[in-house]
């Protein structure tokens, strides 16, 4: 191997493996020089690091669905308030690197650009969104999200989101991105934004994976202690109760917010920020007074618990 490899480049070293080995590049330059040699196609599972079993779930996906798969670890300012935990928010990159080679995938890319590789020019001050990391030129979907309670929650996230995943889509050029449903709002946002700017991607969205005691998986849930991981099940339990409610005949948007509130308010310490029931297919919230439509509705809600702001979302059927 050694031999046949000798003065090669990165991408022929790829090209010419036959046991599956994990490619690690850290600049554009670097990827798309591998990016070109690709036969078959691409799957793209963005992340910002921190992984676990949820975002090996997606690689799999890929995976299964791609002849290659690129995942890329960037922790995006631009997606952070100053008053966020950019800077505490988990970075353990080796780490990560080792539990995607241990997946053994056939032929994968971890692409690990620095905040100067993602955001080369300047980021001036924005009059109107949070973040100070909002280039010159950004992907601006404020106007789609109004008035959805996660955007309500979180000014300039979504956009901070679509910026960076325009650019990881650019950079990658993936046939497919493999996205998870616990962040739902995002799937459709950036569902939107590949087809008002005809980007040619298909968007698969994974499962939201749970820990054992149904409290979904997340990065964050390392700023909780044991005892707080199982006090937060309740999330899942008020949300799974409610879904019980609904297809049992309770389509009162009203009373299943009500529902899910009050068990949420059971846990001492538990902030409730929203619980919501929206449409489908844009997450347009309902009216109180609206009862859940015929195709059924996505019943999400967002927490402040200890140092963790917790999302979860589940569907519900009539």
């Amino acid at each position: 191997f050694f031999s046949v490899c000798a003065g090669m480049s990165k991408a022929d070293e790829m090209l010419q493996r036959k046991t599956p080995e994990l490619t690690v590049v850290k600049t554009i330059a670097e990827y798309q020089a591998i990016r070109r040699k690709l036969q078959g196609t691409v799957g793209l599972v963005p992340t910002m690091g921190g992984l676990h079993e949820a975002h090996l779930s997606l690689v799999r996906l890929s995976a299964q669905r791609c002849d290659h798969t690129v995942v890329t670890i960037f922790v995006n300012p631009a997606q952070f308030a100053p008053d966020e935990d950019f800077d505490a928010y988990p970075r353990q990159v080796q780490a990560d690197i080792d539990m995607i080679r241990g997946e053994g995938i056939a032929s994968a890319i971890v692409f690990v650009p620095d905040r100067e590789e993602m955001y080369p020019s300047p980021c001036p001050p924005h009059p109107d969104l949070p973040s100070t990391s909002i280039p010159s030129v950004y992907v601006d979907v404020e106007r789609y999200v109004e008035g959805k309670a996660e955007a309500k929650s979180r000014k300039g996230f979504f956009t901070g989101v679509a910026t960076v995943c325009m650019k990881l889509f650019n950079m990658t050029s993936p046939h497919v991105v493999v996205l998870g449903k616990k962040d739902r709002l995002q799937c459709i946002v950036l569902i939107q934004m590949v087809k008002d700017t005809l980007m040619p991607i298909e968007i698969v969205l994974g499962d939201t994976h749970r820990e054992m005691n149904g409290l979904a998986m997340s990065t964050r849930n390392k700023y909780l202690s044991p005892e707080q991981i199982e006090k937060a099940a309740v999330i899942f339990a008020a949300l799974s109760k409610a879904q019980d409610l609904c297809s049992s005949g309770m389509h009162s948007v009203k009373l299943i917010i009500d529902a899910v509130t009050a068990q949420l308010q059971t846990v001492e310490g538990m902030a409730v920020l929203y619980v919501v029931v929206s449409t489908l297919q844009d997450m347009q919230d309902l009216d109180l007074e609206d009862e859940v439509p015929e195709e059924g509705a996505i019943l999400s809600c967002a927490v402040r618990y200890g140092p963790a702001r917790l999302i979860d979302n589940v569907d519900l059927h009539r």
